[in-house]
């Protein structure tokens, strides 16, 4: 009577909704699916509930969105020609962007991770020099100067000799030099190798960020459309009513005596028209008593009688009777826990009898469920029977 024809196929929804919006009627339904369903595969063919048809009328796309974190570390070189560390430094850039495997985010220099080596070698000769002092000499004889001498493993050759006297004598009325010192000075070369580049290597750090959908809210909503019950009317006719023509012949004697004895006698001519008279006027006082019993059960046979309303619960796809309540223009509220023993399901179905529909036609009533009210507006368009429809209030359960 009130069950929804839902895909077997398709993910069972969250929550289901009925709500009445200026008049119009709409179920919503809402699924928390995976990224392997799509709205296609939810969204169902138009259906029949509770006399109305629903057909899809719109779908909204939420993506849930978790987001991970982790510090990284990523490596940069350089070739230099020199090892000096602030001039290295000047040629790297502060900070760079990062973006592998679905993370990102931005890295900044380390200036503490700075590790600079030797790329390549090459060697030379290179002159060395060295520059000694001999004192207390008598003499200013080269000879007393050694030729040659050995300095932290290389052997260096005397290049040159400057004298400087540092002590005299009076030889008859001229001083002479009596002790001299030597500067000697000496040279050579010695082969050396030498860095031709440097390999600069620092650390970028940061951390970063990747974002992914977990899950997919679909909130799918169908508008309804009362469907009107047909009205069947009695056939009519268009044959024209036969009037036969009345016969002028005179019955025979023979035709006389076969007439049966039971049989009423024809009224004379001048009294058919008080007969068809005295017709008329017995089926007026008939049919105005029938009117007025009719007008007086109308009037005074439903003074006592109450309005109320049927409610059932949906239990294993069926609508299950939970009892009835009582239901007027002074009282338009339903409340539906005095059946929460019963109740197995968020979603209930009402009923009203033709009776109490027409008395109830136009109103709004509410019914309350689990701390929540939903409401409905009755529109008793077809009056020759009962008044149905739904209330979805989601899968908490009172226990």
């Amino acid at each position: 009577m009130f069950t929804l024809n839902v895909s077997a196929a398709a993910p069972t929804p969250t929550n289901i909704e009925r709500k009445t919006v200026n008049g119009t009627e709409y179920i919503v339904k809402t699924f928390n699916v995976n990224n392997s369903i799509t709205a296609e595969m939810l969204v169902e063919n138009d259906f029949k509930t509770d006399d109305f048809s629903f057909t899809h009328t719109n779908t909204e796309k939420k993506e849930n969105i978790s987001e991970l974190s982790k510090s990284v570390s990523k490596p940069a070189t350089l070739e230099t020609t020199t090892n000096s560390a602030s001039n290295i430094l000047k040629q790297f850039i502060p900070s760079m962007s990062y973006s592998e495997d679905g993370y990102y985010g931005t890295l900044t220099l380390d200036t503490a991770s700075l590790v600079t080596q030797a790329s390549g070698y090459a060697s030379r000769n290179v002159p060395v020099y060295k520059t000694k002092e001999y004192k207390g000499l008598l003499y200013n004889d080269p000879s007393f100067i050694p030729q040659s001498i050995l300095d932290n493993g290389i052997t260096l050759s005397l290049s040159s000799v400057e004298w400087i006297v540092t002590g005299t004598a009076l030889a008859g009325d001229s001083l002479v030099p009596t002790e001299y010192k030597a500067i000697a000075q000496y040279s050579g070369s010695q082969r050396v190798t030498y860095a031709t580049g440097y390999t600069t290597t620092v650390q970028y750090t940061g951390i970063v960020t990747k974002k992914s959908v977990d899950s997919i809210t679909y909130i799918i909503t169908y508008t309804g459309t009362f469907i009107p019950v047909p009205t069947t009317e009695p056939p009519t006719t268009t044959e024209e009513p036969t009037t036969e023509e009345p016969t002028t012949e005179e019955p025979t004697t023979e035709e006389i005596t076969t007439e049966p004895e039971n049989e009423k006698p024809v009224p004379e001519h001048g009294n058919i028209m008080g007969y068809i008279i005295g017709i008329i006027l017995a089926a007026i006082l008939i049919g105005g008593a029938t009117a007025g019993y009719i007008l007086y059960m109308k009037k005074n046979g439903n003074k006592n009688k109450k309005t109320e309303i049927a409610v059932y619960n949906l239990i294993n796809d069926k609508y299950i009777l939970l009892g009835t309540a009582p239901l007027d223009k002074t009282n338009l509220s339903v409340n539906l826990n005095q059946f929460d023993a019963s109740i197995k399901s968020g979603s209930f179905g009402f009923a009203l009898d033709k009776y109490s529909a027409n008395v109830l036609n136009g109103t709004t009533v509410s019914a309350a469920y689990n701390n929540k009210t939903l409401t409905h507006c009755i529109k008793q368009v077809d009056k020759s029977g009962e008044y149905k429809f739904e209330l979805v209030f989601g899968n908490e359960i009172n226990q």
